[in-house]
């Protein structure tokens, strides 16, 4: 039997090979794995919720839907749509979601990660809803958003620090709720904030003056006739 020594050099580029491939193969299964974590993802999405993702992309079947998809919607109007309850997966992969309109429906209740994916959301509506309670930490990761209606639901509080991420917000709708105070610090994180409606609460008239004084006279309270949304 005659002995083969292959050289070194020969045999670290066998290796080389070998392992390239072995990588190859793992990333293709990782990615597929990751396609189909996605594609079960939009399917068991609240069916509302999973048709105006379809109707965004111009797509028929869940199945069919890439993350790639889910990054070219800009905007989703779900209003008026009857809603009792979202699940906390149903609006992630959106990462490039700038509008989202959840007004007129009957939401009593959020999960606190609902909206953790939407980092680019500049605008959100749960306005005509019968949300009593927010949950903390509903609106961290919302950066971007400078504008959020939560008019015409039942609140009666807010927690402190419910606000902290909203850097960049600039409208705050609150009117028509529940509210029987509110306290300043509630807003402090803010700075950015133009315009905020409190008016038909239960908040005597009395804090207009008192939240110009702690928040600044450039911020415009409305604590008279209501704005529309």
């Amino acid at each position: 039997m005659i002995k083969q020594n292959f050289p070194k050099s020969i045999l670290f580029i066998l290796f080389f090979i070998i392992s390239c491939n072995e990588n190859a193969s793992k990333l293709e299964n990782q990615q597929k794995s990751v396609q189909e974590d996605i594609q079960e993802g939009i399917c068991n999405r609240t069916p509302v919720v999973q048709q105006a993702i379809l109707d965004s992309i111009k797509k028929v079947d869940c199945s069919e839907i890439t993350a790639e998809d889910l990054k070219i919607i800009k905007e989703l109007t779900l209003s008026s749509q009857q809603l009792e309850i979202l699940h906390e997966d149903d609006f992630s992969g959106l990462n490039n979601l700038e509008i989202l309109v959840l007004h007129t429906n009957h939401l009593s209740s959020l999960p606190m990660r609902i909206f953790s994916d939407l980092t680019s959301l500049k605008k959100l509506f749960l306005n005509h809803n019968q949300l009593s309670s927010l949950p903390l930490g509903i609106f961290a990761n919302l950066t971007s958003l400078t504008n959020l209606s939560l008019s015409h639901n039942q609140l009666v509080s807010l927690p402190e620090g419910i606000f902290a991420d909203l850097t960049a917000l600039e409208t705050l709708r609150l009117h028509n709720n529940q509210l029987s105070s509110l306290s300043a610090e509630v807003f402090l994180e803010l700075h950015s904030l133009k315009e905020m409606s409190i008016s038909n609460n239960n908040i005597p008239l009395s804090y207009r003056s008192y939240f110009k004084q702690v928040m600044g006279s450039q911020i415009r309270i409305i604590d008279g006739r209501s704005p529309s949304l």
